[in-house]
């Protein structure tokens, strides 16, 4: 990596050759790109840009269409852009967030090509956290259930996604501003479409016949997976010289897009969700 004050940019390679307990295989090569860069303007403003991107290439046994199918190759991609503007005169920040993870539009065939960011980096309140993580996790229990099916399919437990941003390209603005001095406020808006069929692995094998179809048995291909609004306050309050106090509310309101329109079960609504956080925290030298 290069770095100096206001800029970073660096390289990161990883090789992954692994056997589990069930004598699966994973032998993926990563290759991670990240740069960042930071400046001032005049009247106040100071700006940041910055990205990374991923590239997974390899193969693995993990998890396999086919049951007669040794393993499957692996090429699939992620990547992140942000850019933040800050007026300190006036407090407010200015933040706009793209993201892209790769979907597979064929579960069939002999290459992985979806990938998912890591379930700790959030973003939105319901979509990826709520709607997508419970609807992936209900989809793996339904697959493991003898009921429905008389053996799981090979890395059923694969499936669940654990909230975390997967088969989407997003785009993310935030504003944010502070008032009463430690009181911030904040406002935004995601909006995100599937880069490929929005798959339910149960729908889709039990059901569906193989064809694709979504986690309310409709249509795969909706793409639109939609739009979500967000409203949050918090205030920091120090209490002594080390102990710190803060205060959190937020909102989210989710409109639900045609991605998951059903074919006469009933689909999910318009979801809200409010979180609240108290966070004390003490430092000391």
């Amino acid at each position: 990596f290069f770095r100096d004050a206001r800029s970073f940019l660096g390289v990161y390679l990883a090789h992954r050759n692994q056997w589990d307990d069930n004598d699966d295989r994973i032998q993926v090569t990563a290759i991670d790109l990240h740069g960042l860069r930071r400046g001032e303007l005049a009247g106040g403003l100071s700006w940041e840009a910055g990205f990374e991107a991923l590239l997974l290439m390899g193969s693995t046994s993990r998890q396999r269409p086919e049951p007669d199918l040794d393993e499957a190759s692996v090429l699939a991609a992620g990547a992140v852009a942000r850019a933040v503007l800050a007026h300190a005169p006036s407090r407010v920040t200015l933040t706009m967030e793209a993201g892209l993870a790769t979907g597979d539009n064929d579960r069939n065939d002999e290459t992985m090509r979806q990938t998912s960011f890591h379930p700790d980096y959030r973003v939105g309140l319901i979509l990826f956290r709520e709607l997508l993580g419970g609807a992936t996790a209900r989809s793996a229990d339904r697959l493991s259930d003898p009921a429905n099916v008389a053996q799981a399919p090979h890395g059923t437990e694969h499936v669940p996604s654990n909230g975390a941003v997967h088969n989407t390209v997003y785009l993310w603005p935030r504003v944010a501003f502070r008032l009463l001095g430690d009181l911030q406020l904040q406002a935004g808006l995601l909006y995100a479409h599937a880069g490929a069929d929005l798959i339910d692995p149960f729908t889709t094998t039990v059901r569906g016949g193989g064809s694709n179809r979504n986690f309310y048995d409709g249509p795969a291909d909706g793409g639109d997976l939609g739009i979500e609004t967000q409203l949050g306050a918090r205030y920091d309050l120090e209490l002594t010289q080390a102990l710190r106090l803060q205060l959190a509310v937020q909102w989210a309101h989710l409109f639900v897009g045609a991605a998951f329109r059903s074919a006469g079960a009933p689909a999910p609504d318009e979801i809200d969700r409010v979180a609240g956080r108290l966070l004390l925290s003490w430092s000391y030298d």
